[in-house]
């Protein structure tokens, strides 16, 4: 930090202020990169424990940043997500909020390791969801995820329906029946942790499939890993999938788990992932911005960190109001958190909330991004709608 930094600093706050941003600059910065994670460190996933319904909770003592910067009178589209482990909560929330959506995904199918593709076991398929949101213009996209039931993402299902041409066809088509059937709009592919060898392969897949869905006027999304330069592409060429309408960058998890405790998704990673995306050539109104809407739970163990809990917005704050800690607000993360202690254990929460959700809103903004999505609707913090209908 330059001397004429230090006098501005010293200007504008004292100096236990500035050793507190210190220690959060640390903290901030202790966590593992995301270009380790693997396949089993993935919140999308349902088979993450869900918590307990609390009802009627209040977040307590949170420095929440200013909305006055951030305009919503924007083309900027939003994309909602309904999973089928929480399907009537989050179809409540949506149809609370309708005003505030353009565009809905429903997690409802995967890919079998045949290469069919399956209604989930516990998925419900509701037409009448369907048609809620169509009233409302809203158009809906069918989910299909290389998930299997109780399992980790697996590429070599994915092998088989893209592997060869005549497999590629048949697969193709199954999609667009499943789609003209169902009355969907469109379909979002969800295949993830795909091998460097499979690259190929995707794109043509990719390519072929948005020929066949636009020649029925429908949309081809595709769910993207957020990628930095050197690190791994998991099988996706950003630049070859733009013949798909909407790239789905999956703009968090930059902490998980498994990896040191950290912001799913601080303020600077989400830049540099969108940045990295628009210096290949990607086109911004392509890209759709990953905005999570969860946190992370990790207990001390010894002098390391053990496994971080997945947790949903109103679990955070019950945790909060129960053991009687301040929520703080980033400065530098743009993301909120907090500690506390249970039993004699250490614990260090980071997660999303309505001013961090403002904070990378302002970010797709300034992008120009084609649109935002929430992961997920259901347990969010119902605050972040009343940032979007102002």
């Amino acid at each position: 930090m330059s001397p004429n930094l230090y006098i501005r600093v010293a200007l504008a706050v004292v100096l236990t202020s500035l050793i507190s941003l210190s220690l959060v600059f640390i903290l901030v910065n202790q966590g593992v990169s995301a270009d380790n994670q693997n396949e089993n460190e993935h919140i999308s996933s349902p088979n993450t424990t869900e918590p307990e319904v609390t009802e009627n909770v209040e977040e307590n003592d949170i420095a929440s940043v200013s909305s006055s910067s951030f305009d919503t009178n924007t083309d900027m589209q939003v994309f909602a997500s309904i999973p089928y482990w929480d399907q009537p909560r989050a179809i409540q929330v949506f149809k609370d909020n309708v005003e505030v959506f353009d565009i809905v995904s429903v997690f409802w199918y995967q890919l079998t390791e045949e290469g069919m593709i399956t209604k989930y076991r516990y998925a419900k398929e509701d037409p009448s969801f369907i048609e809620f949101a169509h009233q409302h213009g809203v158009k809906v996209l069918a989910l299909i995820a290389n998930l299997p039931e109780d399992g980790t993402w697996d590429p070599m299902r994915v092998d088989e329906v893209i592997s060869d041409e005549e497999h590629r066809s048949q697969h193709i088509e199954d999609i667009v029946a499943l789609v003209e059937e169902k009355n969907f709009d469109g379909v979002n592919i969800d295949y993830e942790f795909l091998r460097s060898r499979q690259e190929a392969d995707f794109n043509a897949f990719i390519e072929d499939l948005a020929d066949a869905l636009h020649a029925k006027n429908k949309i081809l999304a595709v769910a993207i890993h957020a990628q930095l330069p050197e690190g791994p592409t998991r099988g996706q060429d950003m630049v070859t999938l733009q013949a798909a309408d909407i790239l789905s960058i999956m703009t968090y998890d930059e902490h998980w788990d498994t990896s040191d405790p950290g912001p799913p998704a601080s303020a600077q990673w989400v830049r540099d992932v969108l940045d990295y995306a628009v210096s290949l050539g990607v086109d911004p109104k392509k890209i759709f911005m990953g905005i999570p809407l969860y946190g992370y739970d990790w207990p001390r163990e010894g002098a390391d960190w053990g496994q971080a809990k997945g947790i949903e917005y109103d679990e955070i704050v019950r945790i909060a109001n129960s053991y009687d800690v301040d929520i703080t607000f980033d400065p530098i993360a743009k993301t909120s958190y907090f500690q506390y202690e249970k039993n004699g254990t250490e614990h260090y929460v980071w997660f999303d909330n309505v001013s961090s959700v403002e904070e990378k809103l302002k970010i797709a903004k300034e992008f120009n991004v084609g649109g935002v999505f929430f992961w997920r609707q259901g347990r969010e913090d119902a605050r972040i709608y009343d940032l979007l209908k102002e």
